[in-house]
């Protein structure tokens, strides 16, 4: 047929890919589904990111929450039904996957998670602090709040949350405002920029 070509080869690869995820989702590991690129939207030189972030029951996803959309709301009712459908070890309990949609319509699920394993990435590195504000008339004493920070392969926080239940709503909200603006380094897995979580702790003294 003209302009067709049957390549073996990559039919045998094909084949042994599907055989391989069947495998891993028969043992119970890990399978990220890839989102459907939205079909809504017309194919523009752009590239968006979504973070879901949630509970897991029996390796499955239960219902989690959208940290951070960079586009439409198509993109993020996509990346939820991917993370619907995938599975993960039985024994881990809450996941976060970065799901990122490119021009030509690929799309691609990142597990980065808390629990990923620190050697497998060289961590952010700050470049841009910000000082909290400090509350008008609090009392002068030392506080301190730590919050978990979600940069992305830009560099910017995409989302931030308390890593202590125990601190004051007040000080959490203003440490938060402070992060936002915060620039790193991002963080990188072989060489490419990658999103990852960061633990980083305010005093307000």
């Amino acid at each position: 047929m003209p302009g067709c070509q049957f390549n073996r080869r990559g039919l045998l690869l094909s084949l042994a890919a599907l055989v391989a995820v069947a495998s891993a989702a028969a043992a119970g590991a890990e399978v990220l589904a890839e989102p459907p690129y939205p079909t809504d939207i017309r194919d523009k030189p752009l590239r968006v990111n979504v973070v879901i972030s949630g509970p897991l029951a029996g390796g499955e996803a239960a219902d989690g929450d959208v940290l951070y959309n960079g586009g439409a709301g198509t993109f993020a009712r996509a990346a939820v039904a991917a993370w619907k459908e995938s599975t993960f070890e039985a024994a881990r309990d809450h996941a976060t996957i970065w799901y990122v949609f490119r021009l030509m319509r690929n799309t691609e699920a990142n597990d980065v998670s808390r629990d990923r394993p620190r050697e497998l990435y060289a961590p952010p590195e700050l470049v841009e602090y910000v000082a909290p504000e400090f509350p008008p008339g609090a009392p002068s004493v030392r506080t301190e709040v730590t919050l978990d920070l979600f940069i992305g392969p830009d560099g910017a926080v995409w989302y931030a949350e308390p890593a202590d239940e125990g601190a004051t709503p007040l000080y959490v909200e203003l440490a938060i405002a402070a992060a936002r603006r915060f620039k790193f380094r991002p963080a990188t897995l072989s060489g490419e920029p990658t999103a990852t979580w960061y633990p980083f702790v305010f005093e307000f003294k």
